[in-house]
């Protein structure tokens, strides 16, 4: 399997080390996807997952912290994913 270990950013001290073991998982896209498919999934995740969503809303800050997380993996998917040479 793929890894990928991927920081999400680099300006803030509280940052998420986020290890992928499937970027296409991540994604939930078949091996078989195009860079439309990454593209056009990662997109539609990005929007759903952004932690400053939760901001807007009660979340709790577990719920804030597991949102960033899975935020990083797609970014970090995607990151994978959409660079030739990585991929």
């Amino acid at each position: 399997p793929l890894h990928n270990l991927a920081h999400p950013c680099r300006l803030h001290d509280d940052c998420i080390m986020v290890m992928i073991p499937d970027p296409y998982k991540a994604l939930g896209l078949p091996h078989s996807a195009s860079e439309k498919q990454i593209k056009t999934s990662y997109r539609k995740l990005a929007l759903n997952l952004h932690p400053d969503r939760l901001v807007r809303t009660n979340a709790t800050e577990q719920e804030r912290k597991d949102a960033a997380k899975k935020f990083a993996a797609i970014q970090a998917a995607y990151d994978l994913l959409s660079d030739l040479n990585k991929k």
